[in-house]
């Protein structure tokens, strides 16, 4: 019974010997697997821990401008509030003239010509050269690894006559996407929060495309300058965040954008109400 016992672990010993030595042997054969490292590589394809993308999130709120509600108004401030609300409310909400509309035009017209590239010297006159536009260049370590990373998105816009695209980043930003170029991402505000739900846009009678946004307390405004810079339309106002959606309809060869959102009713004892606006002029002026 003992030699038998003996016998089984010497024979156990050898097996593991023999097996040793036969991986051993295989990564001899191999030895870029004995040397890979699986945490360096595998560390691109970690998923973000819901304490990351807590944090990810309230760096982005610190980072970007609050929306502005009345309700968060005490004393004297919402007391003149209040007095400009009712104030505008008397005149239809009308915010802008057709001065202000036709000098908004202009300046955007200038704005989006391009300009004769300036040379510029350096260096005694020995070199010289144009700037370009500066482009965010930006890299992805999540999966599959991208060398052309990006942003949490909110919401985007397709522009079907001109093949461009425009989102809404979760922080609020506007960005153009340029498919063609090798960095696709093209900053074009960062100085607003936008909200993907209520950011839309419209092609005009000329092909261009205008970016309508609807205001968490305010009314409706837009841009003809791919979201740099914004103009408010007239006839429509939402309060305290109660901006639901803005969309974009056809009616027989017109165009139609209908804004859905919420204020309170003056003649109804400040009863709040829902409101729907439409505007038949591409977003300038909105009727209920």
């Amino acid at each position: 019974m003992k030699n038998k016992t003996k016998l089984k672990f010497i024979g156990s010993g050898l097996l593991l010997i023999i097996l040793t030595f036969i991986y051993k042997g295989f990564l001899n054969n191999y030895p870029e697997i004995s040397n890979y490292d699986y945490e360096a590589d595998n560390e691109h394809y970690e998923e973000e821990t819901p304490e990351e993308i807590a944090y990810e999130m309230a760096m982005d709120k610190q980072a970007l401008p609050q929306s502005f509600s009345f309700q968060n108004l005490q004393g004297n401030a919402l007391k003149t509030y209040n007095t400009w609300y009712q104030s505008s409310a008397k005149s239809g909400f009308k915010f802008s003239s057709q001065e202000d509309f036709e000098s908004y035009f202009k300046n955007t017209k200038q704005n989006n010509a391009m300009l004769p590239p300036e040379t510029y010297y350096y260096a005694n006159n020995t070199l010289s050269g144009t700037w370009d536009q500066k482009y965010l260049h930006m890299t992805s370590t999540t999966p599959p690894g991208y060398s052309e990373g990006g942003f949490r998105t909110d919401g985007s816009l397709y522009d079907p006559i001109n093949d461009e695209i425009y989102v809404v980043s979760f922080a609020g930003h506007i960005y153009k996407i340029n498919k063609n170029d090798p960095v696709k991402w093209l900053l074009r505000n960062h100085t607003k929060s936008f909200k993907g739900n209520k950011f839309n846009g419209v092609n005009l009678p000329n092909g261009s495309f205008r970016l309508l946004n609807q205001k968490s307390n305010g009314g409706m405004e837009f841009s003809d300058n791919e979201g740099r810079t914004w103009m408010d339309a007239n006839g429509a106002f939402f309060e305290g965040n109660a901006n639901y959606t803005t969309v974009v309809t056809k009616k027989g060869g017109s165009k139609r954008i209908v804004a859905h959102g919420a204020r309170r009713n003056l003649s109804q004892g400040n009863a709040w109400y829902d409101y729907i606006y439409i505007s038949t002029d591409y977003g300038l002026n909105y009727n209920t």
